[in-house]
């Protein structure tokens, strides 16, 4: 029935409770029936509508979950109530309704009440110390204020406001960009342009480079004839010997030290020794500390490395942040916290050492993400797991990410600011759907997950575009595969989300479709955005010029003929071997494609030199 709007139920109830040891009976001494009574409960309507969900994290790293809600309200109903499953997807919509009918006498909540004091401690306030996102006690200094100068070589007077910082910006690709990025820096040193070079970055396969480059303490003043040709003997030397048992003991031998060590293995760990292998003689003792002496005098550009923290149970759209390499230092741009590069691995505690861990060999960090498909949304999957123990074993098998490096978290123990959201440093890489929620965002992780970049944008510009490093042009040095302007453009987009200022990319289509083999754009309508050089990774004029002006004879254009991206290309992601014949050409078409492009590197850096200057009045 239904009463004054509310629903209302007759209910039966015993007069009482009988104890169980006595049994009345009647006058006629027949067992007697209990006295019960009729009594009218009002009934609530519930009513319930699941309309959508969104930000579902994967079911696995192939593809997204099937989703559906399920509804149970025991003391309305003992029936369990589910919407329908929509499957792989992020963002399901149902916008379906329930209906639950809840009595009022029945006792539906569980009440606990708990009693807090707040005193006022006495004695003279706390000092901390804060950067406006973390809160600590103690700061460890680690660096020297003094900094020796050194004078210009020339006898030019040269006005320091004018000179523009000039950063070179590379993206991953494998193998491909390994090879490329030796040609285009070769290209680059024979324009004098190197040595004007104030930063260098990479991720996966130009970290490679890099890190071979950076044990020569003047590489970017020699040549680079010598370290091309010592790549050119590992890229195209058999690389079955990597997997000998000789091979597998050696790497067993490695994982179990670095367990020793106190740190966390993975496959990704295997997957940096295996590369050692196939790029190196034997064993690297290289460090990342160790290129420091490449630096300290100012003669080669400073070397950043790239990667982004992530967290279980998010995908990489939804949880990423910046992290930074360099021979100095390792840190997170949105804390602006870092620490020695010597100490990164080491256990840390609200900012103090807690147990020293030896620092990793170079190997462990230049790990690319494993050969997989590009797409991984496009491939449709299912996965039928038993319940139990194997069933769970198998579930984690396939759903954890297999290319996470973990290592412990220096952050750990920090408490964030209470005005953190509003510190502009935050803000600027605030790009998680955590960032309002203090209590889950990294400080309370034990370890940090780091992943290649690539998981989310092919670039290692990020920390370039920060305001303290003052970049005023960026030569983009672009090697991915599929789309060359993809990375590009998703970078530009971050950007603009952001709020960080960035030149605008305007392609025509008929540009997107023939790529020419420089792009310059001036990012004048954008106040303090950097000068951007887009170098592509194309064969163009190439096909018929072995040098700027030079064109090929009949018995060269064979040499021009480089297959960057067909079916058949020798330069595919996959690709951990190149013959002699396609490494040389993927090394001068990288230089070429630089030294072609003089004019627009003048006027960019012209353009660059005209704005420090213009600032100055």
């Amino acid at each position: 029935m239904e009463q004054d709007g509310v629903l209302s139920q007759e209910l039966i109830t015993p007069t009482g409770r009988l104890e169980e040891a006595i049994m009345p009976l009647n006058p006629d001494g027949e067992p007697w029936t209990p006295v019960t009574k009729i009594e009218s409960s009002l009934c609530y309507l519930l009513t319930v509508r699941v309309i959508r969900a969104r930000n579902i994290h994967q079911a696995d790293v192939l593809s997204q979950t099937d989703c559906y809600v399920s509804l149970w309200l025991p003391t309305a109903s003992t029936d369990k109530f589910q919407t329908k499953t929509i499957k792989n997807c992020k963002d399901p919509v149902w916008n379906e309704t329930f209906y639950f009918r809840i009595q009022s006498q029945v006792k539906r909540q569980e009440e606990l009440e708990v009693g807090f004091a707040l005193d006022n401690i006495s004695g003279p306030p706390e000092t901390i110390i804060t950067n406006g996102v973390l809160v600590c006690s103690h700061v460890f200094d680690a660096g020297s204020p003094n900094v020796e100068l050194h004078s210009f070589p020339s006898g030019k007077k040269t006005i320091l406001a004018e000179t523009p910082v000039v950063a070179i910006m590379t993206t991953g690709g494998g193998m491909r960009s390994l090879t490329a990025l030796y040609g285009s820096l070769r290209g680059l040193k024979k324009l004098n342009v190197l040595d004007c070079a104030t930063y260098l970055t990479g991720l996966s396969g130009t970290t490679w480079t890099m890190s071979n480059l950076y044990r020569d303490a003047d590489w970017s003043h020699k040549d680079l004839d010598n370290q091309i040709s010592e790549a050119r003997k590992h890229m195209t030397k058999c690389k079955i010997n990597s997997l000998s048992l000789e091979y597998l003991k050696y790497y067993k031998k490695q994982l179990c030290q670095r367990k020793r060590e106190g740190r966390k293995t993975s496959f990704i760990d295997l997957w940096g020794l295996v590369l050692e292998s196939l790029l190196h003689d034997g064993k690297d003792n290289h460090r990342l500390s160790d290129q420091q002496r490449a630096i300290d005098r100012g003669q080669n550009p400073l070397p950043i490395y790239t990667a982004v923290n992530v967290k279980d149970n998010y995908s990489t759209l939804d949880f990423k942040e910046w992290v930074e390499f360099t021979p100095y230092e390792v840190g997170l741009q949105k804390y602006g916290a870092f620490v020695r590069t010597e100490d990164f691995g080491s256990e840390f505690f609200m900012g103090r050492l807690m147990k020293k861990v030896p620092e990793s060999r170079i190997c462990f960090l230049e790990e690319e993400e494993p050969l997989l498909p590009l797409k991984l949304h496009e491939l449709r999957t299912r996965v039928f797991t038993p319940p139990g123990p194997l069933g769970s074993a198998l579930r984690s098998a396939l759903t954890d990410r297999l290319c996470i490096a973990q290592e412990h978290n220096f952050l750990k123990g920090f408490q964030i600011h209470n005005d953190y959201l509003e510190n502009k440093h935050f803000c600027r890489w605030k790009d998680t759907v955590l960032d309002t929620f203090p209590n889950q965002l990294t400080q309370s992780e034990e370890f940090l997950s780091l992943v290649d970049t690539g998981f989310f944008i092919n670039t290692s510009i990020m920390p370039l575009l920060k305001p303290e490093r003052k970049v005023d042009i960026i030569l983009h040095l672009n090697y991915s595969a599929g789309s060359q302007i993809k990375a590009l453009d998703q970078t530009c987009k971050y950007c603009s989300e952001q709020g960080i200022p960035f030149p605008r990319v305007d392609l025509s289509e008929e540009d997107r479709k023939n790529l020419k083999e420089c792009y310059l754009f001036d990012g004048a309508e954008t106040p303090g955005a950097p000068v951007l050089l887009f170098f592509p990774l194309i064969n163009d004029t190439f096909q018929k010029y072995k040098a700027p002006g030079q064109k090929r004879s009949e018995s060269e254009m064979e040499d021009g003929n480089v297959d960057l991206y067909g079916r058949c290309s020798p330069y595919s992601t996959y690709s951990i071997q190149y013959t002699e014949k396609a490494y040389d050409r993927l090394v001068q078409l990288g230089e070429y494609n630089i030294l072609n492009n003089e004019e627009l590197i003048m006027q960019a850096l012209h353009t660059g030199v005209a704005r420090k200057r213009q600032k100055r009045k």
